[in-house]
């Protein structure tokens, strides 16, 4: 079993990262030479002279853009066969859009807020991934098409060149959009290995659904993207003043071309390289400070504003959510914004620790300090401390996504000292109105920030990493530029002066990178991690054996197999147990131990995978404790049903229990007696329990299994009671019985029989006896385990998976016997109750599921026996 993921996909992030990061170099390097001519109070004047008519109608645009987007998400939800209220969908465009728009990351990263909302209406994670496909796939179906439409057409470039290339450019979108599309209301024959849901082979469409239905998806994405496009291209040529020498056409076709090379680019909100492409395309000469104000004014608009809304909202929902006065409000679409909440905090606390940045590197406008009636200290060291709040925004936004209750304390401090500065300086309004909201969301949910954790023990993303050196990149250009007439010496460091600029900027970036590179290394000189994470072995830890031993869950003792690995909790009251296979890291279950504990416990161990490029897994996990895993950003997925009996009420009177009563009696004819041996009669009995074990074993060509299922080891079945059925006080069957700390609830795990010897039925001969044990000695419940996807929706609005895995239940006898199973555990009367997958999701499910299967199997080779 591998002990550690491969570190494989953590490289491909830390090159696309960084590749993205040469990118964005390369686009400044061409941007300074773009707009040497042109300054920072020239483009903030060209800013301040747009129109106040034509900031509304660009704002009424940008509306109409995600109206567009809105249509696209119906569609995708409509792809798929899945309905959602449009109160829900409307929130979910809101939210996704304006954070991936504001934050520059790519649509699959929405995949949070929309599993986070969409899952409290009912769709799984394989379905809210191919929302997301279709998504991704619109934003470049759209600017694909208006890109090579406007090549095509010549306006963008006349020579015959450019016009074979918008042609290619069509027909390249058209074929991708084609050979991507979504069949709705097919129905799957099966998966094949190795495969995913969203790749089955369809057998025929669903009654009802006409075959031209599977072109609507591809039809949709075509108008969605186009329209967005036009809205979002309408609002930029708006904000141009007179615009006397672009047509509207070919601005559209030339802000298409430039989104298009800014998605390509994987640059943060495609920032820089959609003002260069624009500058360069654009077939006529602008003002350099008239381009730049134009779209910074449209970035305003079209990503300020949303993002501002998103967050008024956030805050409000999570204000006043549990308020019957307007519970009711948000009860359809709010559903799920809580655990959605610090994700969009921790993006809006990098928004606002660049905005400080960047501020601090651009000249103070003449207004700045009131008209100057600011004393001068005060001034210096409010733009000094600024600069600083930044640098702290930037690295506090990381322990936001991890809920850390110190980064939302210190967050909620920098921003409230980020509006004072404001104030005293007199400026930036947009940016402390920024602030203020932000200030308002943390505060409202500020009981989604729980975590006791040290942000210099946290994992960082190569994402967020590059995102930081990029900030610091762009501060250091703007600065550049914005002094590029002055002579950097010496004696800037020590000039303090109301005009000043200059040494004011270098005083700041010095500030700023020196908070980073005290986190730096404060994160370098940390110390390992505390020896919480042990190996399961003969001898568990004091502490860790008291946990299993006093938790109700008589599957805690699996722990003694020694084939799993321990994660304690801080408090020591609590742990998880967890196997390693390829990059999954499966938890066998719930937490252990004190609830109080788990959700903690959950982001430690979500936090440790991360660090080694590992998919944090839950197998098998109970409804109590699902909004846990949700926050955590995990997916959920319906693996079966679990068979609980009523101990209580359990008996072998009755007509229902006449075949079970007549086995019974037929095994005691044949002189099967019951017997549960405890302590030293267990080892005296160990070598004929070898015999049995290693004789089933044969019988059934059968190999060990482990992980969640026990396997015979001399050393395991020491720790337990064990149920025996003898014949003439000979031992021909037994299974080792797991005993709750409470006294309430028992199970019994491995199971064999003397196929020589035995009588028939004398493992439901077993299970009954050991059942009438359990009621005399007070148990109230009885685990027979889990019947696999059993209890599955089969609907036509059920989930893509719970229509598969029901599909496998009905028709999969062949493989595996998940209709005799579940009939053979109907016999004892048990209630059902259903056990998820808790897990990334996506794509990687079929991974996931085949890493489960591995560790179940205990090992490759078991997955090929029995």
């Amino acid at each position: 079993m591998t002990e550690t993921p491969l570190p494989s996909a953590v490289a491909r992030r830390w090159v696309t990262a960084t590749a993205a990061l040469g990118v964005l170099a390369a686009s400044l390097w061409l941007l300074n030479g773009i707009v040497a001519g042109a300054s920072p109070r020239e483009v903030a004047a060209a800013l301040r002279a747009i129109p106040l008519r034509s900031a509304c109608g660009a704002a009424a645009l940008v509306v109409l853009s995600y109206i567009a987007l809105l249509i696209g998400e119906m569609a995708a939800l409509a792809s798929i066969g899945v309905g959602q209220p449009l109160r829900r969908v409307a929130l979910v465009t809101l939210q996704a859009n304006a954070f991936t728009r504001a934050l520059g990351i790519a649509p699959g990263a929405t995949a949070p807020f929309r599993y986070r909302l969409y899952s409290a209406g009912g769709v799984d994670g394989p379905d809210i991934a191919r929302i997301v496909s279709f998504v991704r796939r619109t934003d470049w179906v759209g600017a694909g098409t208006v890109a090579g439409a406007a090549l095509a057409l010549g306006w963008i470039h006349p020579a015959v060149l450019w016009r074979l290339v918008g042609l290619l450019l069509l027909g390249v979108v058209v074929a991708t959009a084609v050979m991507a599309r979504v069949r709705p209301g097919r129905v799957p024959t099966a998966v094949p290995e190795g495969q995913g849901a969203q790749d089955a082979p369809y057998s025929q469409e669903a009654p009802g659904i006409p075959v031209d239905a599977r072109w609507r998806p591809v039809a949709m994405q075509f108008l969605v993207g186009t329209l967005e496009i036009a809205a979002s291209a309408a609002a930029l040529y708006a904000l141009l003043p007179g615009r006397p020498s672009v047509g509207a056409g070919v601005l559209v076709g030339v802000f298409a071309a430039a989104r298009l090379l800014a998605l390509a680019s994987r640059v943060p909100q495609g920032l820089v390289v959609f003002e260069v492409a624009l500058f360069s395309l654009l077939p006529v000469s602008l003002e350099p400070a008239t381009l730049l104000g134009a779209v910074a004014g449209f970035r305003l608009l079209a990503f300020g504003g949303p993002l501002m809304v998103a967050l008024a909202v956030l805050a409000g929902i999570e204000g006043h959510q549990r308020r019957s006065a307007v519970g009711s409000v948000f009860a359809t679409a709010g559903a799920g914004v809580s655990a959605a909440t610090p994700i969009a905090m921790a993006g809006a606390a990098f928004v606002a620790g660049a905005l400080l940045l960047f501020n601090g590197a651009l000249p103070l406008p003449e207004t700045a300090g009131w008209g100057v009636r600011v004393p001068l200290p005060v001034l210096e060291a409010s733009h000094f401390i600024g600069s600083v709040f930044g640098a702290g925004l930037l690295i506090l936004s990381w322990g936001l996504a991890r809920r850390m209750d110190g980064a939302h304390h210190l967050a909620l401090a920098l921003l409230l000292g980020a509006i004072a500065l404001g104030l005293v300086l007199g400026d930036h309004l947009w940016s402390s109105a920024f602030f203020l909201i932000l200030a308002a969301g943390l505060w409202a949910a500020r009981r989604e920030f729980f975590r006791p954790s040290a942000l210099t023990r946290e994992p960082l993303s190569p994402e967020w990493t590059v995102g930081v050196a990029a900030v610091l990149v762009g501060t250091l250009w703007l600065g550049v530029w914005a002094y590029r007439d002055v002579t950097l010496s010496g004696e800037l460091w020590w000039r303090f002066a109301f005009s000043a600029d200059a040494p004011r900027f270098l005083r700041g970036s010095v500030g700023a990178a020196g908070v980073l590179i005290a986190f730096g290394t404060a994160r370098l000189l940390r110390g390992s991690d505390p020896p919480s994470m042990t190996r399961a072995g003969e001898r568990l830890p004091g502490a860790a054996e008291a946990v299993i031993r006093a938790s109700p869950r008589p599957g805690a003792q699996l722990a003694f197999l020694g084939d799993k690995q321990l994660l304690m909790a801080k408090s020591e009251r609590a742990l998880l147990m967890y196997g390693v296979e390829g990059r999954s890291w499966v938890s066998l279950g719930d937490p252990v131990g004190d609830p109080d504990d788990f959700q903690d416990l959950i982001w430690m161990f979500r936090s440790r995978t991360f660090r080694h490029g590992g998919w944090p897994v839950f197998y098998q996990v109970t409804p109590a404790y699902l909004p846990l895993y949700i926050d955590a950003g995990l997916g959920l997925l319906k693996l079966g049903e679990e068979a609980v009996v009523d101990v209580g009420g359990f008996s072998l009177e009755g007509g229902a229990r006449a075949g079970m009563r007549k086995t019974v009696r037929k095994a005691e004819k044949e002189g099967a007696t019951f017997e549960i041996l405890e302590g030293e009669d267990v080892r005296t009995e160990m070598n004929r329990l070898a015999e049995i074990s290693d004789a089933w074993l044969v019988d059934k060509n059968a190999k060990e299994k482990s992980f969640s299922l026990g396997s015979f080891s001399r050393e395991y079945m020491a720790h337990f009671s064990v149920a025996v059925a003898k014949v003439d006080g000979r031992v021909v069957a037994f299974a080792n019985v797991l005993q709750g700390g409470d006294g309430r609830e028992f199970s019994l795990d491995l199971m064999r029989y003397d196929p020589a010897t035995s009588p028939s039925g004398v493992m439901q001969y077993v299970f009954a006896q050991a059942l009438l044990w359990g009621k005399e000695r007070g148990f109230t419940r009885f685990s027979m385990g889990m019947a696999p996807l059993s209890g599955l929706e089969s609907g036509p609005l059920a989930p893509l998976s719970a229509r598969l895995g029901a599909l496998v239940f009905r028709h999969g006898e062949h493989f595996y016997n998940f209709q005799g199973l579940r009939a053979y555990k109907e016999k004892f009367d048990p209630v059902w109750e259903p056990r998820y997958l808790a897990s990334p999701g996506g794509l990687a499910l079929p991974r996931i599921v085949g890493n489960i299967a591995t560790l179940v199997s205990g090992g490759a080779r078991g997955l090929i026996g029995r």
